[in-house]
């Protein structure tokens, strides 16, 4: 994953070689108007058609170019404009990656308006170098906008640097990062560095918000929203957005419903007078969450905590209906906002190993389903809790498989299966006595084991079959210095009364002409005993036609005639329960 810093400067290097296009390009000229698919390149011209072989230059004349429903494509490159999408318009304006397009305002307004009778996604871009002096500096929206997998950043404005809607607008953010953006004034109304919503709908998961900075008195440097919205917040990151002089991190106000679910708000400093980073008020509902860094909840009408662990320093509660937090703890560690590329399309940061938050959450909770913000599923194997907040830590206890199958065996079988248990964490752990549930018992193995970090034990286990599916747990409970979880394996194995065969039967060995060939029943599970019958048929090569039998029994001894056919084994087995046949691979005769 590239770094911030790396794609700036790619904008940087690219600008003046993108504005000499652009400049170079005639104005917009008639075109095919309604297309459902345009092109915007590079090297293009507004003279063009817009079409994939002769694209235009700018996003305002592909704009003018596509069908309402449509699709602008934009190559790799900087597109340099002020751009307004046209009343009316749904569309899709997809890129060719964050990295590789980047819408760019030359700090000359918003990078891109969106009306309020509009609805526009954008898609594998970025959107940066916008400044208003007013509302939005990257994006400015009171229509219906989606974001996937797109870089809202290095924007400023007074209210809403990255995006804002001073309407009501539905704004979705998915797989995106909006940082490094600005919101910035001289009197006391600079507000939302990173998103500024007036009122509406606010959907934000799988993203992180960094690093956006408010300049002078206001509020939320990483958001803003109030007066009557709906925040919901999943699977995302709010850290290190800093600003001075009663500034907070995160500011929902007389807002009709907030709701954070696997959420990490860290290092959102106030630079003065110690004030609040995180203010939530109105109706909250905050579950497997992390919230670090002085927070306040205040003035709600209702608010519901699960799950979600806190720091120690502050989340001072107040309100109307005040009521206990199960579930919060203290949450030590999480002091600074180092974001990393641990996997999936957004930088994220891992817990510490000593993080309460880490198991947080349990199973029961509903709150385990699903995937992280990197895309990860957020039950590790075999384990019975969840991480709170964003991303789900790897389990210092790794099984050698999430689920145990015994596989298929007759009734009153005897059936065996390992389990290797391996420490991949950096503290030794300390395993409690392996229990099992249903028809299996365990015969050795991982009993009151201390493993050292790189060590692992093997558990062997027993099933007396039975007829049926024998469903079964084991479960291991295990300590250590700053852990505490245990892994709950599913355990399986099929009996089954009538033959099934579970390898292919054969003639054991590459059949030769002259000599007599043994066959092969293969492996089959079922009530005992079973007795097999033998068929012996030539094949011309297809697997399909086989259309002569050419022996029964045991053996059979292919003749020199038939060297460059194939022979195949058709076996049926039988038992007191009843009758199945399997065919075997086909195997040349050879000389």
């Amino acid at each position: 994953m590239k770094t911030l810093t790396d794609a700036w400067g790619q904008v940087g290097a690219a600008l003046l070689l993108t504005v000499g296009a652009v400049a170079a390009g005639a104005g917009p000229a008639a075109a095919a108007t309604g297309a459902g698919e345009v092109y915007v390149g590079a090297r293009g011209t507004d003279g063009n058609p817009c079409s994939a072989a002769a694209p235009c230059a700018s996003l305002t004349r592909a704009l003018g170019a596509v069908a309402s429903g449509g699709t602008v494509h934009l190559d790799a490159g900087v597109f340099t404009g002020i751009t307004r999408v046209p009343a009316g318009l749904t569309v899709t304006i997809a890129g060719a990656g964050s990295a590789s397009t980047t819408l760019f305002g030359g700090l000359a307004g918003t990078v891109l308006t969106v009306p309020d009778d509009t609805k526009v996604k954008l898609v594998d871009l970025a959107v940066a170098g916008g400044l208003s002096p007013g509302y939005g500096g990257g994006i400015l929206t009171d229509g219906d906008l989606t974001i996937l997998r797109t870089h809202v950043s290095y924007n400023q404005a007074v209210r809403g640097g990255g995006i804002a809607s001073d309407n009501s607008t539905t704004l979705t953010i998915i797989d995106s990062v909006i940082d490094v953006n600005t919101a910035a004034s001289n009197y006391h109304d600079a507000a939302g560095a990173g998103i500024y919503l007036l009122s509406g709908s606010l959907s934000i998961s799988g993203s992180t918000l960094s690093a956006n900075r408010l300049v002078g008195r206001g509020w939320g440097t990483a958001l803003l929203t109030f007066w009557r919205s709906s925040v919901a917040i999943t699977n995302s990151t709010i850290a290190g957005n800093y600003g001075a002089e009663d500034t907070n991190g995160m500011a929902l106000s007389d807002i009709t419903q907030t709701t954070l679910r696997h959420v990490t708000v860290t290092a959102n400093p106030s630079a003065i007078r110690g004030n609040p980073e995180n203010t939530l008020s109105g109706t909250v509902d905050v579950a497997a969450s992390v919230i670090t860094g002085a927070c306040r909840f205040m003035d709600f009408d209702d608010q519901q905590f699960s799950d979600t662990v806190v720091d120690d320093r502050s989340c001072a509660l107040s309100g109307r209906t005040s009521t206990s937090l199960p579930g919060v703890s203290v949450e030590p560690g999480l002091t600074t906002a180092e974001l990393q590329d641990n996997g999936g399309p957004t930088r994220t940061r891992l817990l510490p190993h000593d993080s309460p938050a880490r198991a947080a959450v349990p199973f029961e909770s509903g709150l385990c389903t699903g995937a992280d913000q990197r895309g990860l599923p957020w039950r590790n194997a075999g384990t019975i809790s969840c991480d709170a907040g964003a991303v789900q830590t790897p389990p210092d206890l790794q099984p050698s498989a999430a689920a145990l199958d015994f596989g298929l065996h007759g009734p009153g079988d005897l059936a065996t299966a390992t389990l290797t248990l391996t420490n991949v964490g950096p503290e030794p752990l300390d395993l409690g006595d392996p229990t099992v549930t249903g028809d299996y018992r365990i015969t050795e193995g991982c009993r009151h084991s201390v493993l050292a970090p790189g060590q692992g034990c093997t558990v062997l286990l027993k099933l007396r079959v039975a007829l049926g599916g024998n469903p079964g747990t084991l479960r291991l409970d295990y300590t250590g210095a700053h852990t505490r979880s245990a892994l709950v394996i599913p355990l399986s194995g099929t009996g089954t009364d009538v033959p099934v065969n579970l390898t292919d039967p054969g003639p054991g060995d590459v059949p030769h002409a002259g000599v007599t060939a043994t066959a092969d029943p293969g492996q089959w599970a079922g009530l005992q005993p079973i007795e097999y019958e033998y068929e012996w048929w030539l094949c011309d090569g297809d697997a399909d036609n086989c259309p002569t039998l050419v022996g029964t029994g045991t053996t059979y001894t292919p003749s020199a005639d038939q060297i460059g056919w194939a022979l195949r084994v058709r076996v049926t087995a039988t038992n007191p329960a009843g009758r199945r046949e399997a065919a075997g691979s086909m195997w040349l005769v050879r000389p």
